[in-house]
């Protein structure tokens, strides 16, 4: 730090010791009235100079912490890298410049912290903000967000030098936000998502040209929703692109007719070979014919996301090359007129052909999700998240969502899914969030999300000593109904020839699909209520899982014989009682039974009441002023009495 920028220390020690010793003196003489007022301008004078030295005194002490050795260029490096990782847009990051005199001195006498430009949560407070910090930018390129049609006047002035633009709000507010602009020379990032107001009629919202026709020339990010080109071949205009997303509603009509083609879309991709993320959500017409177009390689492709109708995604990837290491997600909608099922064949040789490349990760755990659609999403971590409720940072590897009219397609899908994806390493496969409300036979499957025939097509395909996650419901009995089906269905011997094996592989694996369980009680709730499940149901549940169990241990197959019990049960996040009402039951059906990771030991257990029981008989002994209960209560913590109901 420049020896300019230091108080001098030693100087302003020896005032604030001789001002000390006066006031000190003062205190000791009696007390005067102070007649002259000269006397009184000379002590608030005084006052005001002990202010002065007490702050310089604080800014010495600031300017000998570490921190303050480091040059101004390199502070300012970091208070920019802070401002980045929290927020850019909000103004929390302000906070920096109340530390200390230097500090708040770097940041304001630096452009670029200020050319981050937002509205904010209220755009009557944040108006006079962003005009302030317009001024304070310093002709730095710009970074704007706007969600009014008020900001409009501070981009047109300052077009020159925006380089970063998002934009999202109503189309009647945007209709006319580029205005009498005709090019953005330092434009890098744009983002645009409208969405129609409820009085304003749906028009369509165009792109302005002089954006593909090279008014922006150092363009490489474009995000647009619900936004269309003039016409198809404006796409193809756009090159050197890194990030291409382009969305639109299902629901949105009237871009219909000015959707590009496949043949616009690869044409543009063709001209971005170093894209990073690829997004398309309904975004390309059907095409007439499928096309055998050349193949494109995208070396660096980090995300594929393609939501569109079935044939445009698997024709897509009939031409596109990309790492095995991408991250990819398909929503596949069934065509009109068309075989959904060859769809999805289609489609899961071209998902085949990528995930089963050698370098491609090795896949570790699979998340399901049913309703009126079938998702399933791999991860190559322990655990596999559900890819609605986490960022694009924490989605699963890889994501396939599917539209079964029936159990029967159901069970097709999940068997083309199964055979096309390397899941010889699969340790768990989470399914806490399918449900069925009803497993009897002659329940329509139609009215069944998942049902025990689907679940034993399933179990059959997954490989050996998987660990299954499933809450309390009618979907646990289902799958254990089906595993064991399944089981039941294996042949004795190990077949051979490939067309015993093939007829093996249809018939059952006869293997072990299920070797431990977890069950969730705290999601053993069906979806669609919202109250306590009945104690006469959940009683059902957990006398239907012993019944299953013991029909599992009772099974012989060729790596299962009989009298082996399921390896491991385990409860976690108990909400309700009767897992530890059953436990005695339960653990004389399973090799190893845990509640909330404590292993339930019958024996340990009875060990802990009789110690405990043992203390409190010496605390009344010796302490009978405490006045202890007489009864000899059960504190085990693995006792009904410790759980939450």
């Amino acid at each position: 730090m420049p020896s300019a920028d230091l108080p001098d220390g030693p100087d302003q020690f020896d005032q604030l010791a001789k001002m000390l010793r006066a006031l000190m003196l003062m205190e000791s003489m009696p007390r005067l009235q102070l007649s002259s007022t000269s006397e009184r301008e000379d002590m608030r004078q005084a006052i005001d100079s002990g202010i002065d030295i007490l702050a310089n005194l604080k800014s010495y002490r600031n300017a000998l912490a570490s921190i303050s050795f480091l040059p101004d260029e390199l502070l300012s490096d970091i208070f920019y890298m802070v401002m980045i990782a929290e927020d850019a847009w909000s103004p929390m990051w302000c906070r920096l410049i109340f530390v200390c005199r230097r500090w708040h001195r770097i940041v304001m006498d630096n452009g670029r912290f200020w050319s981050w430009i937002s509205e904010g949560k209220s755009f009557r407070h944040g108006y006079s903000r962003m005009k302030v910090w317009e001024k304070r930018s310093k002709g730095y390129p710009l970074s704007l967000k706007f969600r009014n049609k008020q900001s409009t006047p501070l981009f047109t002035r300052n077009s020159h030098r925006v380089r970063l633009l998002n934009v999202d709000g109503p189309k009647s507010d945007f209709i006319h936000f580029f205005g009498d602009v005709r090019d953005l020379p330092m434009l890098e990032s744009l983002h645009v998502s409208l969405r129609n107001s409820n009085d304003q009629p749906a028009t369509p919202i165009y792109l302005p040209s002089f954006l593909v026709q090279g008014g922006a020339p150092r363009l490489r990010l474009l995000c647009l929703d619900n936004v269309s080109f003039e016409s198809g071949k404006e796409l193809q205009l756009l090159a050197n692109l890194t990030h291409l997303e382009l969305t639109r509603e299902i629901e949105n009509r009237e871009m219909q007719p000015a959707l590009p083609s496949l043949e616009d879309f690869y044409n543009t991709i063709k001209l971005s070979p170093a894209l990073h993320s690829l997004k398309i959500r309904h975004y390309i017409r059907i095409p007439s014919d499928v096309q055998h177009l050349p193949v494109i390689s995208l070396p660096v492709l980090r995300l594929l996301d393609l939501n569109m109708d079935i044939q445009i995604i698997w024709s897509i990837l009939r031409f596109l090359v990309f790492p095995p290491t991408t991250q990819t997600s398909f929503i596949a909608r069934p065509t009109q007129h068309d075989d959904y099922i060859q769809g999805v064949k289609s489609l899961m040789i071209h998902v085949r052909r990528h995930l089963r490349h050698k370098d491609a990760p090795v896949l570790r755990s699979a998340n399901i999700v049913c309703g009126n659609y079938l998702a399933f999403s791999f991860s190559h971590n322990d655990t596999c998240p559900n890819p609605l409720f986490v960022s694009d940072s924490e989605k699963p590897l890889h994501h396939i969502l599917l539209y079964p009219a029936s159990q029967r397609q159901n069970r097709q899908m999940i068997v083309k899914i199964i055979n096309a994806l390397p899941l010889q390493k699969l340790v768990v496969f989470n399914a806490m969030q399918v449900t069925c409300d009803n497993i009897e036979p002659d329940t329509e499957s139609s009215q069944q999300q998942f049902s025990q025939e689907t679940w034993r097509t399933l179990v059959r395909l997954l490989p050996v000593g998987i660990t299954i996650r499933i809450g309390v419901n009618n979907a646990m009995l289902a799958l254990l109904g089906g595993a064991i089906d399944a089981m039941k269905r294996a042949p004795d011997t190990f077949p051979s020839g490939r067309r015993l094996k093939r007829l093996h592989r249809q018939q059952g694996v006869g293997s072990l699909p299920l070797s431990n369980l977890v069950l969730l009680a705290s999601h053993n709730i069906p979806f669609r209520l919202h109250g306590t499940v009945d104690t006469p149901d959940q009683e059902r549940l957990y006398n239907g899982l012993l019944d299953y169990l013991v029909k599992y241990r009772d099974l012989n197959t060729q790596l299962k014989p009989k009298g082996r019990p399921l390896e491991a049960l385990s409860f976690e996040d108990l909400r309700l009682p009767f897992a530890r009402q059953f436990a005695e039951r339960l653990y004389e059906v399973t090799g190893k039974l845990t509640y909330d990771d404590i292993v339930w030991d019958p024996v340990k257990i009875r060990q802990e009441v009789r110690h405990s029981r043992k203390k409190m008989r010496r605390l009344r002994r010796n302490y009978p002023e405490l006045g202890f209960s007489e009864s000899d209560p059960d504190l085990s913590s693995l006792s009904s009495d410790s759980e939450i109901e």
